[in-house]
């Protein structure tokens, strides 16, 4: 599942220009420009006036030549489908095949194949490249390149060993290995990560448990909802820490480099990109609430020529942007309790409900990134109920909405030995596979104690002779 809105860009993907607009009242009313205005003698962290904001593209009405309510596009599929290592469209999906045994295309060292130099900042295009993958921000971070590694590897594993049975068609096995993965991912996604995120009650409360009755629904919109993309999917930003620290096969601390240093370099991942993966399956994330690192809140997207921005700025900025209502306008929607006034904000603590009266004049004012990130998080959860709400419902109409979600009958789904084989398949298992690890716990976005680390072959696999005749 990824989200990416059209917006108007500049090298790197950056969002900068606007603020080289001189007048402010232009700069801000402009369509393309939609600017934070900055008082250096309140906000200490900054010496510039402005940061830059670029809107979301707005996507066609129903009558093109007619002004009508702006609405924002997606630039890439909505599914749960592995678009970000397949990509969204054919050209994406061919420029990143070999065509030859259903392989996907790789560099030196089994890495991602090289894309333009401008995808990246490139500290020695003699030795490093920028990265190309379904996705366009696998350059963002070397854990995002990691990720997308690992899917690649695991693709080209399974490649092989269908080849091994006899299968001689390139169309036909990156098909079924293409098939595999993106089952693969919904099994980690609902069976791993979104319990961990809002919890087991309200999996099962929104039929969202793996192994629970599953039928397609063909009137359910299974795009992506606005508040899901502007605010509430956002809320993985307060997970982040401010280093990207590795870790060697021993379990000793390797490097420590800082995250604001790691945006849009690869040299880290042509370092040591096993020590990436190990080390993210190892370490605790930072905990979800209303902080973001300085690397994020002051550094983000920082250059030599540049000035760095803050996140949860743009965070806020970007759900006016795409119209969002108010913090209270969705707890009305989900069904909570609505507040008349701060001291009524139930799901807040006393200090959370001061910080945000003294932000905003009413209430009804609050935005929903910050409201709904100061809440206390649900007990068994990662988020507050009303994030937690917001994403049941967006995977809600992901899983229910998709004819080709993995545990589906039919042609288009799975025969049983084949779904009992996936199910049995960990993330766990595919990190072993693409990065030579030899120890790793069952669920790696648990923070593993020594005995829950086991060895890699001990790991259920895929059996690709089940496979295939699909």
């Amino acid at each position: 599942m990824n989200i990416v809105q059209a917006v108007n860009k500049s090298l790197h993907e950056s969002i900068t220009g606007c603020c080289a607009i001189t007048d402010e009242l232009i700069r801000n009313e402009r369509i393309q420009c939609n600017t934070i205005e900055i008082d250096p003698a309140t906000d200490p962290d900054y010496s510039h006036t402005c940061m830059g904001l670029r809107r979301s593209l707005p996507a066609r009405g129903e009558h093109i030549c007619e002004a009508g309510v702006r609405e924002q596009l997606n630039d890439i599929t909505s599914y749960v489908d592995g678009s970000q290592i397949y990509g969204s469209t054919e050209e994406v999906a061919k420029s990143l095949r070999t065509f030859k045994n259903g392989k996907l295309l790789v560099a030196d060292s089994d890495l991602l194949p090289k894309n333009s130099d401008t995808a990246c900042v490139l500290d020695d295009p003699d030795k490093n490249h920028c990265f190309l993958a379904g996705d366009v921000r696998v350059n963002e971070n070397p854990q995002l390149m990691a990720l997308h590694t690992a899917f690649v590897r695991y693709h080209n594993a399974l490649c092989d060993r269908l080849v091994f049975q006899g299968l001689s068609i390139d169309e036909d096995i990156y098909q079924i290995a293409r098939k595999i993965i993106g089952a693969i991912l919904q099994n980690t996604l609902y069976g791993q990560w979104l319990p961990s995120v809002i919890g087991a009650d309200l999996m099962d409360k929104e039929g969202l448990t793996v192994g629970s009755t599953f039928n397609y629904n063909d009137t359910i919109d299974a795009t992506i909802l606005n508040a899901f993309a502007g605010a509430a999917f956002r809320y993985g930003h307060t997970l982040v820490h401010g280093t990207i620290t590795t870790v060697d096969d021993n379990f000793g601390r390797k490097n420590e480099v800082p995250l604001k240093d790691s945006f849009f370099n690869t040299s880290l991942a042509f370092n040591s990109i096993a020590d990436i993966a190990r080390t993210m399956s190892l370490y605790q994330c930072k905990v979800s609430d209303a902080f973001l690192v300085d690397d994020l809140k002051t550094h983000l997207f920082e250059t030599a020529t540049s000035h760095g921005m803050d996140l949860t700025a743009l965070n806020i900025q970007r759900g006016r942007d795409h119209g969002l209502p108010g913090y209270i306008a969705f707890r009305d929607w989900i069904g909570l309790s609505v507040p008349k006034d701060f001291s009524e904000l139930s799901d807040h603590t006393l200090e959370a409900q001061a910080k945000l009266a003294s932000a905003y004049a009413d209430v009804r004012d609050i935005d929903l990134f910050p409201g709904a990130m100061l809440e206390t998080n649900v007990d068994g959860a990662h988020i507050g109920p009303t994030f937690s709400a917001i994403l049941a419902e967006q995977f809600k109409r992901l899983k229910f909405g998709d004819r080709f979600y993995f545990e589906t009958t039919g042609d288009q789904g799975f025969l049983p030995a084949q779904l009992d084989n996936i199910k049995k398949v960990s993330f766990a298992k595919i990190m072993c596979e693409a990065f030579g690890l030899e120890v790793i716990q069952d669920n790696v976005f648990s923070l593993p104690k020594v005995e829950d680390l086991k060895r890699c072959d001990s790991y259920t696999d895929i059996d690709v002779s089940l496979f295939k005749d699909i």
